[in-house]
């Protein structure tokens, strides 16, 4: 491997090692990455030590570093694309785009997509008695 890492204010790194490791959060998250090996991502972070007393906190999420309030080296670095992904638009056009995107298939010589259901359906009104009087 021979890549060149360009970061803050212009500063390049060349790169000679990777590393493919799997990353989980130990219940639903879970990734196989590939890492790009430097010696040092950044400083210590925090600066320095969170007083956590004066800072209101979620009681119902399990941190991955537990002691996140205390300067410590950065062991990895992940891009945005990694983390939380936004709740799916409402809008009907992403909506359809995506199912289109998940479902269509090659077999035997053709294409194949499923076809996309609205969730929201509404009871047709009993036309027999409109039909008998006709």
């Amino acid at each position: 491997m021979n890549s060149t890492i360009v970061g803050l204010n212009g500063a390049c790194i060349s790169v000679r090692k990777g590393i493919s490791a799997e990353i989980s959060n130990g219940s639903s998250f879970k990734r196989k990455l590939n890492f790009l090996i430097v010696p040092k991502i950044t400083g210590c972070v925090p600066t320095q030590p969170l007083d956590l007393t004066k800072i209101k906190l979620p009681q119902n999420i399990r941190y991955a570093d537990a002691e996140f309030n205390i300067p410590k080296r950065i062991d990895i670095l992940l891009g945005e694309a990694i983390g939380i992904k936004a709740e799916s638009s409402c809008d009907p056009d992403d909506q359809a785009m995506q199912h289109f995107k998940s479902s269509v298939r090659f077999n035997s010589g053709r294409y194949e997509v499923g076809f996309h259901w609205k969730g929201h359906t509404q009871e047709l009104n009993d036309n027999f008695s409109v039909a008998e009087n006709v």
